[in-house]
C-alpha cells in the first residue's frame, strides 16, 4: 500500500479502484523539518506544535563556513551515536565540571588531546584545587551553564585568567566548546543533542560550524584512552582507564537516585534535574515548559565558550556573557 507523509492511504494495490476503503487505513505519522544538516520530528500535541529552535551561533555563515553533521566517512549518514543507558547519564555529565579533573587526567591519566600544548596545561586538572574555581548554577534564557577559572602561560613570561564555559539548552543540548584545541574568544560553534530512544539507550548528534570536519573529529577522536580509541582497547583497559561512557555506563541501563551520595560539587546536576522537574510539572500542569516558544523563531543565544578574564570582572562575575554575536 502507498501512504503519503502525513500517513494517508493512496493506493492499495491490486484492490479494485486502488482500494475503494482505502481512507479507513492510516498510518502514525509525526511532522518533520530539516535544520542545521538533521532531521528533526515533533511528537507532541499538534495543537501545542512550536516553531523549530534556530540557534545563533549557527546563522550568517561566512566564506568558506558550513554546517556539518556527519563523519566524513563514505556511508557514515546521519543516524547518531548509539549509547545502551539512559540519556540523562550523558545529558547531566555537561553540568559535571569536576569530573574533567578526576577521569579525564588524575585517575585515568591524561586523555585529552592537546594538553600541554594547544589544549588545557596540566595545572587546569588539579583536583585538588579545583573547588574554589567553578561558578555553579548561572540560570541562562535558555538552560544553565557553569564556568571554571584558569590560567594560561603567555609567551612573554605572563599568566592571564581564562573561564572554560558550558552551557545547557533544555531538555537535552550541549554547548561544548572545544576542548581539544582551546583558542579564547571565539565564537562558539558546536552543539550536541542528546536523543532519548527509549528508557535504557539514546543517541547523540552532534552539529559544528566550521570549514572543515576537523572539529567534529576532535570531538570524536579528541579523548585517547592509554592512548588508544575506545574501540581499540582490551576489557582491562576499559576498567583501568575509563572515561565517560565506561563511567556512566557503570551506573546501570538508569541510575538509582536513590542510591546517590551527593556533594558540593553535584551543585550543576541537582540543578539541572530540578530545572527538568519543574518542565514536567509544568507539562502535566498544560503549561508550555522552558524554551517551547511560540510565534517565529529568533535565533538563541548560545553562552558557550573560552574567555579571557578582564581586571574589571570579579572572582565570581562570568565572562560568557561577552561571547561575540553570530557573523561578527
Amino acid at each position: 500500500w502507498k501512504f503519503d507523509v502525513q500517513g494517508n492511504c493512496l493506493e492499495q494495490a491490486c484492490e479494485p479502484a486502488l482500494g475503494r476503503r482505502r481512507d479507513v487505513a492510516r498510518q502514525p505519522w509525526y511532522p518533520i523539518e530539516e535544520r542545521y544538516g538533521l532531521v528533526f520530528v515533533y511528537m507532541g500535541p499538534p495543537e501545542h506544535k512550536p516553531p523549530l529552535p534556530r540557534y545563533d551561533i549557527f546563522e550568517n555563515l561566512e566564506d568558506g563556513e558550513s554546517l556539518i553533521s556527519e563523519m566524513p566517512i563514505p556511508g557514515q549518514n546521519v543516524t547518531g551515536m548509539v549509547v545502551d543507558f539512559n540519556w540523562l547519564q550523558s545529558f547531566e555529565n555537561a553540568m559535571d565540571p569536576v569530573h574533567a579533573m578526576w577521569l579525564h587526567y588524575t585517575h585515568s591519566g591524561p586523555q585529552f588531546e592537546g594538553t600541554g600544548t594547544i589544549g588545557f596545561p596540566p595545572s587546569y586538572y588539579d583536583p585538588y584545587t579545583v573547588s574554589d574555581k567553578i561558578q555553579y548554577n548561572i540560570t541562562t534564557d535558555h538552560g544553565l551553564m557553569y564556568y571554571q577559572r584558569w590560567q594560561r602561560d603567555e609567551p612573554d613570561g605572563t599568566t592571564v585568567d581564562m573561564d572554560w564555559a558550558i552551557e545547557v539548552h533544555l531538555p537535552s543540548i550541549i554547548a561544548l566548546p572545544d576542548f581539544v584545541e582551546v583558542v579564547p574568544d571565539r565564537r562558539h560553534d558546536c552543539l550536541i543533542w542528546i536523543v532519548p530512544s527509549d528508557d535504557t539507550s539514546h543517541r547523540a548528534f552532534a552539529v559544528v560550524r566550521a570549514q572543515s570536519p576537523d572539529r567534529l573529529m576532535r570531538i570524536i577522536m579528541g579523548i585517547k584512552q592509554n592512548g588508544k580509541l575506545p574501540w581499540e582497547l582490551t576489557e582491562e583497559e576499559h576498567q583501568r582507564f575509563p572515561a565517560d561512557f565506561e563511567a556512566q555506563g557503570s551506573q546501570g541501563p538508569i541510575t538509582q537516585h536513590s542510591e546517590e551520595t551527593l556533594v558540593t560539587s553535584d551543585k550543576g546536576v541537582v540543578a539541572l534535574r530540578r530545572m527538568l522537574r519543574k518542565m514536567v510539572d509544568d507539562v502535566e500542569a498544560g503549561r508550555d515548559p522552558l524554551n517551547v516558544e511560540q510565534g517565529e523563531a529568533r535565533p538563541r543565544q548560545v553562552k558557550a565558550g573560552v574567555f579571557t578574564v578582564t581586571a574589571e570582572q570579579t572572582d565570581v562575575e562570568p565572562t560568557a556573557a561577552a561571547v561575540p554575536a553570530a557573523g561578527s
